[in-house]
């Protein structure tokens, strides 16, 4: 069931992976739960349905190059408030 949370949460089904990750907690070790992480992975999901949901018009400053690493930064770390349009 975590493997099927974490399919969900990759595949934007936001909704199915909190429920898979529920599954998991209920019948799970609270070892393995805490190890796995699973309520910040609920989190995560739950701010991926609040994102998808609730879409943010995005104004563009200027143009620029940004490398790899920050672009990764901005997408999973969502206190960051980086905004980037990708063309």
């Amino acid at each position: 069931m975590q493997v099927l949370g974490m399919a969900g949460h990759l595949s934007y089904k936001f909704s199915s992976a909190i429920e898979a990750y529920k599954k998991y907690m209920a019948v799970a070790k609270p070892t393995d739960v805490k190890k796995l992480n699973i309520e910040k992975e609920i989190e995560y999901c739950t701010n991926g349905l609040k994102l998808v949901n609730n879409p943010v018009v995005i104004e563009v400053f200027e143009k620029k190059h940004i490398d790899l690493e920050s672009m990764h930064l901005a997408f999973t770390h969502l206190e960051s408030g980086a905004k980037i349009l990708i063309s």
